[in-house]
């Protein structure tokens, strides 16, 4: 039994400093580590174990570049519906030892804008993103989703993470169900069930070979938390073994509920 995928179509043509782009493609905003609420076109879940590459968005990407490291970008997503249409246009910039960006968008419920940054300070990175969502659907509700965090790496190919995100669309009570099997959240506005979170990650390698990590998200107004070990090993250069864990803490109406565990076995293969 055998399962093919296509996963990106495209057609790119580069003319003078304008990039047109029209398919499947992947249209990555997002500057945070975690969570990403400038990204509209291609949201993400950290909790998808099944696919660390985000998915691919039917759009046609217009970019056009103003300087060496910046670039105004504009994107279209149709949908069968022309009201369920998405368009949205980016500046992004780098000053320094800073990247800076803008967006503004409309989705299919609600005006976007916002804005992110990544900066330098030394070994230590600072990463912030936010974005408000303005209805103009009479149903739906307008908010704020925003992040902050840092990282760093140490030697031996170390990596620490620390973050923090608000979200005003979150409850402080979550009953709705946990889900493993789809955890790939719908849009920016559902990055959390709940109105905040925190997380931290630190991960390393032991002699080139093995690669242990430990991330923790956890909800500090319901106490519940989802704890996340894993350990990869490299048995040759194109095989690569990994065993991932999820452990849910918390009670049943918390974000983290402690419904079930998740051990996760993989093998990828790079040819």
């Amino acid at each position: 039994m055998g399962h093919t995928q296509l996963d990106r179509l495209l057609a790119q043509l580069r003319f003078g400093q304008a990039e047109l782009t029209i398919g499947r493609q992947r249209i990555n905003w997002g500057m945070d580590l975690t969570w990403n609420p400038n990204d509209i076109f291609n949201t993400f879940s950290y909790l998808n174990l099944e696919y660390p590459e985000r998915p691919g968005t039917d759009a046609v990407n217009l970019k056009f570049y103003t300087g060496s490291l910046s670039f105004v970008e504009a994107v279209f997503q149709p949908q069968k519906d022309i009201d369920s249409s998405a368009y949205g246009f980016r500046y992004k910039a780098t000053k320094g030892s800073t990247d800076l960006q803008l967006i503004f968008t409309n989705m299919a419920t609600h005006y976007v804008a916002g804005g992110g940054f990544t900066a330098g300070l030394g070994q230590v990175a600072l990463r912030s993103e936010f974005s408000y969502f303005h209805s103009h659907v009479s149903e739906q509700k307008n908010g704020v989703v925003g992040t902050l965090s840092t990282d760093r790496p140490f030697a031996n190919s170390g990596f620490f993470q620390f973050g923090m995100l608000f979200n005003s669309f979150g409850s402080s009570n979550v009953n709705s169900p946990f889900s493993f099997i789809e955890p790939q959240v719908q849009n920016p506005m559902t990055l959390s069930r709940g109105k905040i979170n925190v997380m931290a990650a630190i991960s390393g390698t032991i002699q080139t070979l093995f690669t242990p990590s430990l991330a923790i998200l956890a909800n500090p107004r319901d106490g519940s938390a989802v704890i996340i070990p894993s350990i990869s090993y490299s048995a040759s250069n194109d095989l690569t073994l990994g065993l991932t864990t999820m452990l849910l803490t918390g009670k049943h109406s918390s974000e983290y509920p402690n419904t079930g565990q998740l051990a996760y076995l993989k093998m990828q293969w790079n040819f």
